[in-house]
């Protein structure tokens, strides 16, 4: 007996060492790290994995090299990849679909994009090379914004695709199909070159990849514009549907999608403008379309927010909002996750636009985020429940008077980093969201929080996490359910720190 007891003993320690083991990780010598270098591997949702690529040694002869390094959820590394590239190659975006990972480097000596992906145990499974001639090309693909950070995107079960924007007679677009399995053939689709042509990826259900698809006739023409979903079967190669929704009657931006809960149809989530009108303006509401993998629209639901505001504590309105994603779960209702954003007025501001308009020397406006919002929608798209997420106000300024609408604006402190909010995880019976808040208390020390908010059953619960470092870039990243990866480096010292926080739910 008393051996049976002893076993038992050794063994949950045994338990115990294991599921504490690894829990945080040090790498030493990085001399060149950005957030959008590492990333959770994702299959289905569910985080398998985590990666880092960063440049690991100084540049000789022209040359740079880099290391790529997987780490299960744990954080042990699974494989170290070392890869060389030419100096001043830079890397653009990186993806995975579950099963590999990709990663898109600009070659500015050749003058071409490399596209080279990976299994998770760093065996390399495709090298691509895309020749960028033209300057016009060029310009857009290194010009800073939103373009270069979704150029890859990731197609469970098959590869990815690299969408392009091309010069003919006009702008178009190429969308660059590639396959992860050895020996299977990419294939390539392209826009109009006879119409301005913009393409953006949506979502993928099934085998059919969802793109929306911006259409006009003059470069620099928005009222009018037509927006059309096109679906591309992803292992045909084929078309399978385009389907314009201005002539449905529908002056939509589609910003989001996902499977529909009953796994056949897709929902679309997109922004809704008065007929007629410019989608860069103010939107005057949202609009949830059901449309079959053909192409053909099934049903629509309006949410119209123009004429009655969204409510908050005391009546007060929440203003200009941008969403962030949407949550779709089996009962038909669609939690949408936004942030407040609208023009700080402050005197400061005022006078900075006022002197600038004078003659000044700077023309500056500024910008103010503040609350969190998730809000509850029906199966109708009607508005049940808003949950407010108190967190400190951020300001960003942006040089200039800026013409765009706020959706714009939106679009560019997204691309930038300005908002809070950081991800969503679905977890067995919810959700759970993370965002990262600068708090500002009386009587003690103001520092920066990892914040929690889950949803089960309905119900919300909050957690708050101590993430403050003084001389430390600090970033979170989805990790395994109930828990968070955070990331600390240290430029000064070229190191980086990793590890795994619980968030209580």
């Amino acid at each position: 007996m008393k051996t049976k007891i002893i076993l038992i003993l050794s063994l949950l320690s045994l338990f115990i060492v294991f599921d504490s083991f690894a829990q945080s990780m040090q790498i030493n010598e990085i001399f060149k790290l950005k957030q959008k270098q590492s990333g959770s591997i994702n299959n289905n949702g569910v985080v398998e994995g985590h990666y880092i690529f960063y440049t690991s040694g100084k540049p000789k002869k022209g040359i740079q090299k880099h290391t790529l390094r997987i780490l299960d959820t744990e954080l042990n590394i699974v494989t170290d990849k070392y890869l060389q590239l030419d100096q001043k190659a830079v890397l653009l975006n990186a993806a995975t679909n579950g099963r590999s990972l990709a990663f898109r480097f600009w070659d500015p000596k050749n003058k071409r994009i490399v596209t080279k992906g990976y299994g998770f145990k760093g065996e390399a499974l495709f090298t691509k090379n895309l020749s960028i001639v033209k300057g016009h090309e060029i310009a857009m693909l290194t010009a800073a914004g939103v373009n270069t950070d979704f150029g890859l995107v990731a197609i469970p079960d098959y590869g990815y695709a690299q969408i392009v924007t091309r010069k003919e007679k006009k702008f178009t677009y190429s969308i660059h199909f590639i396959s992860d399995v050895k020996g299977q053939k990419g294939f390539v689709k392209r826009g109009s070159s006879e119409k301005y042509e913009g393409a953006t990826n949506i979502c993928t259900v099934g085998d059919v990849m969802i793109n929306l698809i911006s259409s006009r006739d003059k470069t620099f023409k928005v009222k009018g514009m037509d927006m059309q979903v096109q679906g591309i079967n992803v292992k045909t190669g084929k078309q399978t549907f385009k389907t314009s929704l201005l002539s449905k009657g529908y002056n939509t931006l589609i910003i989001n999608g996902a499977p529909h809960p009953d796994g056949e149809n897709i929902i679309l989530y997109g922004l809704n403008f008065p007929e007629g009108e410019k989608i860069t303006g103010k939107s005057i509401g949202m609009i949830k379309l059901v449309v079959t993998q053909e192409g053909k629209v099934l049903d629509d639901k309006t949410f119209d927010w123009q004429g009655k505001s969204i409510k908050l504590d005391e009546g007060e309105e929440a203003g200009n909002i941008f969403v962030h994603d949407f949550i779709t779960i089996e009962n038909g209702h669609t939690y949408m996750i936004a942030e407040q954003i609208n023009l700080n007025v402050g005197g400061s501001v005022a006078s900075s636009v006022v002197s600038g308009l004078l003659g000044g020397s700077t023309v500056n406006t500024q910008f103010k985020i503040d609350d969190l919002l998730i809000l509850e929608l029906d199966k109708n798209f009607d508005l049940i429940d808003v949950e407010i997420v108190d967190k400190s106000r951020n300001n960003f300024t942006i040089e200039g008077i800026p013409f765009g609408g706020i959706l714009a604006i939106g679009m560019m402190a997204d691309a930038y980093g300005y908002f809070d909010y950081s991800y969503f995880q679905m977890l067995d019976e919810g959700f759970q969201i993370a965002y990262i808040d600068y708090e500002r208390q009386k009587g003690t020390k103001n520092g920066l929080v990892l914040g929690g908010v889950t949803n089960i059953d309905g119900e919300y619960s909050y957690d708050k996490i101590d993430i403050s470092n003084k001389g430390v870039e600090t970033w979170v990243k989805k990790a395994k359910p109930g828990y968070v990866l955070i990331y600390d480096y240290i430029k000064k010292e070229k190191s980086l720190s990793l590890r795994l926080e619980k968030i209580n739910f």
